[in-house]
């Protein structure tokens, strides 16, 4: 297994390479009918016969990024079958997890003695952040589709052709894995860079588990908790209309001082949530009824103490103010969308509350986006609220 250290030095030395990583995601893409990158791509025998392709292609300065043998040991059996053992490979998410600090500060360092920076990334991204956050200008920026980026841009995208000695950033899920392999293919004299997400809490206000902390401690993939990421060198008119520093707590590692981009009330309940959930000794009944009253707008906290104690009164209090929940590693999507209204639809019964109980079957009922059996449910118990 190869030390990142390679890459960072490849580009400080300006030495033509390409690193694209070929993780858990990429694995289920090769299945037929399956779907990958947060929702945002579905596979297509193109895709599937080009994911292929990036695997088995090798060349002495085409570094791949393959599953965790901790987090995803089958699947890395099957690449290393594949390309053989003695192949020299880097973990899939080297250059984040323990290593998102350096590979930033590395990025900060080099990126302006590049004479030509090109990104690719999607058509939301708002990648002048980027060029703000690290002091330079991109030579060029190729869009691609929000989703299923690959159907709508490899066709035009595989032909394309760079300048030697130019830098790509590629941050486009899938559709990267595969054009890092076209163009170093085409021109090993290139460097391009699969960056997958990195960027997001820039570019889309968006930031993930590896960016503040969140990831369970791995001897491979996350052996300690990075330092933080997009902190001090930024400014809240610059770059976000909120912008706050706070420490997040690891399940492993003493506090680390990590960014998040959302209110600072919402960033305080996240960190505890950690606490609550990477601490045994928080795990109390007592610890969730004062986060559920400490943050009255967060869901989680109130109605996992319901299916602790079936507490009837904090479920109807959940009920009765149940808030838009955020969608991040954080929330339960599906506790705002249908959880709190289908156990107040059924528990209410018990508890000779007809109106509750009529109220969230109505509302499970006019919900879009609600699994087939738990509308099936509604419907049913509704009769007896009539």
């Amino acid at each position: 297994m190869q030390n990142v250290n390679i890459l960072y030095d490849h580009l400080r030395q300006h030495v033509p390479f390409a690193f694209s990583k070929f993780n858990d995601g990429e694995h289920v893409l090769l299945s037929p009918n399956s779907c990958a990158s947060r929702g945002q791509q579905d596979t297509s025998d193109l895709m599937r016969i080009k994911l292929f392709e990036t695997l088995i292609w090798k060349h002495e300065k085409y570094y791949l990024g393959l599953p965790c043998n901790f987090c995803y040991p089958e699947m890395r059996r099957i690449d290393e079958w594949i390309r053989g053992n003695d192949d020299p490979f880097f973990p899939a998410n080297v250059l984040i997890n323990s290593n998102i600090k350096s590979t930033i500060d590395v990025l900060k360092e080099v990126l302006p003695t590049y004479a030509k920076v090109v990104i690719v990334a999607s058509e939301a991204a708002k990648v002048e952040r980027i060029e703000q956050y690290f002091g330079i200008k991109f030579y060029d920026i190729i869009r691609t589709r929000n989703k299923n980026a690959f159907d709508a841009s490899y066709a035009e995208l595989n032909g394309k052709r760079f300048d030697d000695g130019t830098l790509v950033l590629l941050c486009c899920g899938p559709l990267g894995r595969v054009l890092v392999y076209e163009w170093f293919k085409a021109n090993p004299n290139l460097t391009c860079l699969e960056l997958g997400s990195m960027f997001d809490p820039l570019t889309q206000n968006k930031a993930y588990m590896y960016h503040y902390g969140g990831v369970r401690k791995c001897p491979e993939c996350n052996p300690w908790i990075s330092e933080s990421v997009f902190t001090d060198e930024m400014h809240a008119d610059t770059f976000l209309d909120h912008y706050y520093y706070i420490p997040i707590a690891s399940h492993c590692m003493p506090y680390e001082s990590l960014a998040f981009y959302f209110d600072i009330k919402q960033m305080h309940f996240e960190r505890e949530w950690l606490e609550f959930n990477h601490c045994k000794d928080k795990q109390t009944d007592e610890w969730l009824k004062s986060m559920h009253d400490k943050y009255p707008d967060r869901t989680e906290p109130g109605f996992l103490l319901f299916e602790r104690t079936k507490n009837f009164e904090v479920l109807q209090q959940l009920f009765e103010r149940l808030p838009r929940g955020r969608t991040n590693e954080f929330s339960d999507g599906d506790i705002y969308s249908w959880k709190v209204s289908l156990a107040m639809s059924i528990e209410a019964w018990y508890h000779g509350r007809k109106d509750l109980g009529q109220a969230a079957c109505s509302k499970l009922i006019c919900s879009q986006n609600i699994p087939d059996h738990v509308r099936a449910s509604a419907e049913y118990n509704i009769r007896w609220y009539s």
